[in-house]
């Protein structure tokens, strides 16, 4: 039972098989927990809020004044608007915040970040426009010299500035615009042509507004190992197609069609596509080209009900050193028979990867939440999609067994929002995962269970540079 839940009657009752000289030692360490626990939670810290900003501001102005220097990450998700956007909106109404507001709030954000000199994690969403409304900001997070992470998202020439003086050489670097069609971005975000800045490995660049193309990424941030690119566009480089030389690059993220516009010179160890594409696989069936540029070992992708025969031989084909390939079966949570279009899927895939070098399989899936319509016939849906999963769980070892090269098997169902499903009846894969290693020769192996955990290294390893496609995996 969570202490939480408990009131003050219960834990009266409790502390009442105390003495008093044990009562008192007890309410002396139970002060010291709280404080060491306060301390502690203030070292990393996530705000997804503007009050929530307001008040860990105020606080560590105050009270906390003593422990900014112990702070060692904050998290600043909030959503801000600027002016141009406000003034779009106005038909609506005041804004639900004052530019007058944000600009105090902007100083006393800039006074903390001014103090909190320790810093390793800084992600500020809608940057500019907070630089905007105080410039502060910008100079103090200029002046920070240990950060390792700095996430500036929504960039204009306030967050050029900064890229340009900073005083901290940040291992992982993220420059994301917002989407230029919901909110106001800028146009402009000028990079030094002898800007150099070779500590960055990893590196998070969306958009297609004021970013510069990978041609010029690649000048400016020259070592580069995990490049991330999102789901979004980005700008098209000079030439399409062409050649780029980014040597260390292991690991690449983005949209299919994104990728296909250039090429590195090196293979890239990994790739994660982020949108299902196989509805546009089947108008273009070069989508895929940007994977076979690439040619890596491991290989992650979602995919939704339209993953056809010809869609799964051409990936299955799309590396010759393709060994790690995780198939997230997103797109199928609009299906209103998503267990048939999943147990389809597995159909197709398993057979088609009989003819491929896969040595670990994973696949995801994410079950549609309850509508309020179905919740009259709750109990029988629950049932029916209980006993679907169950035939999925134990069908699948046995079939992904006929891959004459799989060592290990993972299926892992989760949540889409985050949060459990609402039901009478739990599914029983419902935030599970459950791992398989193969043992014995060819296609005569047996599935055993694995510790997840185990399993989840040993998919790490795959996905990793460490990982030797050449050599037996033992």
């Amino acid at each position: 039972m969570d202490l939480q839940s408990l009131n003050n009657d219960s834990l009266s009752a409790i502390v009442a098989y105390l003495n008093c000289s044990d009562a008192l030692r007890f309410s002396v360490v139970v002060r010291s927990f709280h404080t060491i626990a306060k301390y502690h939670a203030l070292h990393y810290v996530t705000l997804s809020s503007y009050g929530a900003l307001v008040n860990f501001c105020r606080l560590m102005l105050s009270s906390m004044s003593h422990r900014l220097a112990s702070i060692l990450a904050i998290k600043a998700k909030l959503w801000i608007e600027n002016e141009a956007e406000m003034a779009d909106s106005s038909w609506l109404g005041p804004p639900p915040v004052p530019v007058k507001e944000y600009r105090a709030t902007g100083a006393l954000f800039a006074d903390v970040l001014e103090r909190a000199n320790n810093l390793r994690t800084l992600t500020l969403n809608r940057a500019e426009v907070w630089m905007d409304y105080e410039p502060r900001i910008a100079d103090a997070v200029i002046a920070l010299r240990n950060l390792d992470e700095l996430i500036l998202r929504d960039v204009g020439p306030t967050v050029s500035r900064v890229i340009h003086r900073m005083q901290s050489t940040p291992r992982k670097l993220g420059i994301p615009e917002v989407d230029g069609s919901l909110f106001f971005v800028h146009t402009s975000f000028p990079l030094d042509d002898h800007l150099r800045l070779p500590f960055v490995s990893h590196l998070i660049v969306y958009g297609n507004m004021a970013l510069p193309s990978v041609a010029d990424l690649v000048r400016v941030f020259p070592n580069v190992r995990t490049l991330d690119l999102g789901s979004g566009w980005v700008k098209e480089p000079p030439v399409l197609g062409m050649e780029i030389n980014w040597p260390k690059l292991e690991h690449l993220e983005g949209r299919p069609e994104v990728l296909t516009k250039w090429r590195n010179v090196t293979p890239v160890h990994s790739v994660r596509l982020t949108i299902d594409f196989d509805m546009s696989y089947h108008d273009n069936p070069k989508t895929l080209d940007g994977v076979r540029n690439a040619q890596p070992m491991g290989l992650a992708i979602s995919f939704g009900s339209s993953a056809d025969t010809t869609y799964w031989s051409d990936l299955a084909s799309v590396s010759r050193r393709l060994r790690y390939l995780s198939l997230d079966a997103y797109g199928m949570r609009y299906s209103k028979h998503w267990q048939k279009d999943l147990k389809t899927s597995i159909a197709a895939i398993v057979p088609i990867l009989a003819s491929a070098d896969i040595v670990c399989l994973k696949i995801l899936c994410c079950p549609p939440e309850h509508k309020a319509a179905d919740m009259q016939n709750i109990a029988a849906i629950d049932l029916a999609e209980y006993e679907t999963c169950e035939a999925i769980r134990t069908d699948l070892p046995h079939a992904a067994a006929s891959i004459p090269s799989l060592r290990y098997l993972s299926l892992d169902v989760y949540a889409c929002i985050g949060e459990p499903r609402h039901g009478t009846v739990e599914h029983p894969l419902d935030g599970r995962t459950y791992w398989w290693q193969y043992d014995g020769p060819g296609t005569e192996k047996v599935a055993r269970t694995i510790d997840p955990a185990r399993g989840e290294r040993i998919a790490a390893y795959l996905h990793s540079p460490a990982y030797d496609c050449r050599r037996n995996l033992k």
